[in-house]
């Protein structure tokens, strides 16, 4: 198929994902399983909220899905990933109020200053504890 007539059909919204499989845990490590009927159409119809609604650059160097009508980096993942990714975002962030409050707690200072200008605080603990955990989130993504 040429990608001109491809273009043209994602963009007039004639192309869509499948979920091609599901993943569980089993005795002996993961398990891949086909889909249900049910499976598609929960996945389908889940509905991500507090996405951000980011528009991509116009023009990006070896980046050109916007040809294809995928406008916001929300429009490059399926409404399963944007929950996947929305949750791991919140919880990364609740994680991080918990372990400031924690620092605090344990007698750390409440001093405010950053981890880039050598903190040793409470702001410094959670701030490193987040950016491990969002590196974290950010390796997930090629499992959802």
């Amino acid at each position: 198929m040429p990608f001109a007539y491809l273009r043209d059909e994602a963009r007039g919204g004639r192309m869509d994902s499948r979920l091609m499989a599901v993943v569980a845990q089993g005795d002996c490590g993961r398990v891949y399983l086909s889909p249900t009927a049910e499976m598609e159409e929960v996945a389908k119809h889940t509905d991500p909220r507090g996405v951000p609604e980011t528009r991509l650059p116009d023009k990006a160097l070896g980046f050109r899905v916007q040809q294809y009508g995928m406008v916001r980096w929300q429009d490059l993942f399926t409404p399963r990933q944007l929950v996947a990714l929305t949750t791991f975002s919140d919880l990364v962030g609740e994680a991080m109020g918990e372990i400031k409050r924690d620092a605090i707690a344990s007698g750390l200072p409440d001093d405010d200053v950053p981890l880039r200008d050598g903190g040793t605080g409470a702001r410094s603990a959670c701030r490193g504890c987040g950016r491990v955990s969002g590196a974290g989130a950010k390796q997930t993504i090629g499992y959802l």
